[in-house]
């Protein structure tokens, strides 16, 4: 299972060695992370979810959070005897994780109420 807990840690290590790094005071970069079919979410209110974005401070000299990602579950309804995924599903979560990143990266953006972008087509 994953958790906030456990993926913050690792994204800045795993960006710092293996790809681009955000800039101080960073806007524009978006990273996207696909969990395996064997993990989800743990935290009660995101167990039901099929995906999240977050934002953080990656480089202390920002002003303000300069790393933004996205994380979707690829678990969203795979039958029980084989490790076959639901691409259309997968694909919804992420175009609706990803519009939502777009728009309100951090907080500041596009909300009807207390409803993203992507949770009033719901």
């Amino acid at each position: 299972m994953s958790n906030d807990t456990t993926l913050n840690p690792i994204i800045p290590q795993t960006i710092t060695t293996t790809i681009t790094t955000p800039s101080v005071d960073e806007a524009s970069l978006l990273y996207f992370i696909l969990l395996p079919t064997t993990a989800g979410f743990t935290e009660q209110a995101n167990q039901k979810a099929g995906g999240y974005h977050k934002h953080f401070k990656y480089n202390n000299g920002s002003s303000n959070d300069d790393l933004f990602f996205g994380v979707a579950r690829t678990n969203l309804n795979p039958p029980v005897t084989t490790n076959v995924v639901d691409d259309s599903r997968i694909s919804m979560v992420i175009g609706h994780e990803l519009a939502e990143a777009f728009t309100e990266r951090d907080d500041n953006g596009f909300t009807t109420g207390p409803c993203e972008i992507g949770d009033i087509c719901e």
